[in-house]
């Protein structure tokens, strides 16, 4: 059961200061909410960091329940996505990750050596403080298709999507090329920030080699990070001359995307056309797994 899957040293806590700030005011005992941003039409979120999250409860077995930030709610650090668990609030997505792992136990996170713990770190690094920012970069000259059918305007009708549409995916674009200016890589001519994004995905695309996940055969918190930074790459309008890199050069890492959705997010289609925070994938059963990756590696076509 879940709960005796619970580190029997974390408190349980349904009062404090985070209290009064909880999304889930009628929460239960011992479940994981997740709040994220609403369901976007070609990819399951718009954020990197919300796919990231769901995508490693996945990985990790962890029920969960998904809650609508409603475009407004944001965490006490103001982010999004974050947990609440037994009335406490946990962000960011990484240290959520991390304090989820020793709450619940989650031995794929922790069964390496010293080395190989020292790897992980240095290739989350090249994800979050390289590749990544490449995305935001793009992200700060055109993120008109967050007002489109692939984006999320099907979720406001009305004034509120002409707002959306002329006021916010604006005032979103120039919050991130800030960003990117504050970071440095929005002082880089795009043709820069081009060959630097193909370098970090060679970059990706040796380290994974031949093996099913960046480390070995069993998904984690990297797979998770390097899973949802790809697909805004993959399935987003940002940039064609990226994708089609990773098209032409890059077969691991397609192979790589195609491999976690199938296995993970059996529910991908049906999150996207329906713009829902509630389905679930499809149980697995441990043959699938083991059929999926004897398959040359090559699952099936993503949409």
């Amino acid at each position: 059961m879940l709960a005796s899957r619970l580190d029997s040293s974390y408190k349980y806590r349904p009062t404090g200061p985070q209290a009064s700030k909880l999304v889930v005011h009628d929460w239960e005992k011992d479940t994981v909410y997740l709040i994220q941003l609403p369901r976007a039409g070609v990819i399951p979120s718009l954020s990197p960091h919300c796919l990231k999250l769901e995508t490693w409860l996945r990985f990790a077995g962890i029920p969960y329940q998904n809650v609508s930030n409603e475009f407004k709610h944001t965490s006490a650090r103001g982010q999004v996505p974050f947990i609440e668990l037994n009335g406490r609030q946990i962000a960011d997505a990484t240290v959520a990750i991390e304090e989820l792992t020793k709450i619940f136990h989650i031995q794929s996170e922790t069964d390496f050596d010293a080395e190989d713990q020292s790897k992980m770190c240095a290739y989350q690094s090249m994800i979050d403080n390289g590749l990544l920012w490449t995305y935001f970069y793009y992200l700060s000259i055109n993120n008109n298709h967050e007002a489109t059918p692939d984006g999320v305007i099907d979720h406001f009708t009305g004034f509120r999507k002409f707002l959306y549409k002329n006021w916010n995916v604006g005032q979103h674009r120039r919050r991130i090329k800030s960003k990117c200016m504050a970071q440095g890589i929005g002082r880089f001519a795009p043709y820069e920030v081009e060959k630097i994004a193909k370098k970090e995905l060679s970059a990706l695309s040796v380290l994974l080699g031949k093996k099913n996940f960046l480390m070995g055969k069993t998904p984690t918190a990297l797979d998770a990070s390097a899973f949802a930074t790809l697909c805004q790459f993959y399935y987003l309008p940002l940039n064609k001359d990226i994708k089609n890199y990773i098209d032409e050069n890059n077969q691991n890492l397609v192979d790589f995307i195609r491999r976690i959705r199938d296995l993970y997010w059996s529910d991908w289609s049906e999150c996207t056309s329906k713009l829902s925070l509630k389905t679930k994938p499809k149980p697995r059963m441990a043959s699938d797994s083991s059929e999926e990756l004897a398959n040359d590696g090559h699952p099936t076509e993503p949409e």
